[in-house]
């Protein structure tokens, strides 16, 4: 399959403020034949056809050389594109700058994210006694800066913050227990976390959380059999109560939180 696309090129694009004389240019685009196959689902009676049902296997061989395929296709027509380079460094001085979030305040401290201007993830400040620190720090955790802080939770003393990160992008989140006045992680890791984060209650925190699941598949298996648990500081996860499953509704989620009064 070809496809032509025509660009016409202009300085009153946001690229540049200066008038530039016009350039016409013809790219083709060769796009890869994508396999159809024999997909027939009948719906109460309906049959609709689904020939590329093949393709939401994203961890099948076949489907990962498919999108490699359409990446360089994609990737080829935008080499090509003369004013990429001006679009990408006219965007990168407009967002280079700082910015803050509101501050909220928990016991005798400050917190507030801030991104200095080109930073993949914001920083978690913590503001103590007129003094500014960076207290927890995404951009640490990858080169690619791909690992994102999800959810934060203090305890109700303020003494300790349970927080998740995520990868990619993923909604597989890992969470760890911090210390609020020294910076110190806990030993405390949980792992298999989706939508949620902790709920402190005495001694441990609530967590919804899944069975550990196939690794190779984890990305595009469906989220079903969450549960909630109970985790008492300085055990490992495998020593988390489980608090309450729903066998006959697998695929509802559950978010504990504790009361004010902790009943």
């Amino acid at each position: 399959m070809k496809k032509y696309f025509s660009i016409l090129i202009s300085g009153a694009i946001a690229v540049s403020c200066h008038h530039k004389s016009i350039e016409h240019k013809q790219f083709t685009v060769n796009y890869p034949k994508t396999e159809k196959v024999n997909q027939v689902d009948d719906y109460f009676g309906t049959k609709v056809e689904d020939p590329y049902r093949w393709l939401e296997d994203d961890t099948a061989t076949k489907v990962k050389a498919w999108v490699d395929t359409e990446n360089k296709v994609t990737q080829d027509y935008l080499s090509q594109i003369p004013f990429k380079n001006r679009i990408h460094q006219r965007l990168e001085e407009i967002w280079n700058y700082p910015k803050y979030s509101s501050l909220f305040k928990k016991g005798n401290n400050l917190f507030y994210y801030k991104n200095d201007g080109l930073q993949n993830q914001s920083v978690l400040y913590k503001q103590a006694n007129g003094k500014d620190e960076a207290f927890l720090n995404p951009n640490d955790f990858s080169k690619d800066g791909t690992v994102a802080l999800g959810g934060t939770s203090f305890s109700k003393d303020k003494k300790l913050m349970s927080y998740t990160l995520a990868a990619a992008g993923s909604d597989w989140q890992t969470m760890f227990v911090k210390e609020i006045e020294s910076g110190k992680v806990l030993s405390d890791t949980i792992r298999w976390i989706k939508f949620g984060g902790g709920s402190w209650y005495k001694d441990g925190f609530f967590y919804s959380g899944y069975e550990k699941p196939d690794e190779k598949k984890m990305y595009s298996n469906a989220s079903v059999g969450q549960m909630v648990f109970y985790h008492k500081l300085g055990t490992p996860q495998s020593a988390d109560k489980l608090i309450y499953k729903d066998d006959n509704h697998p695929k509802r989620y559950y978010l504990p939180y504790v009361s004010d009064d902790e009943k």
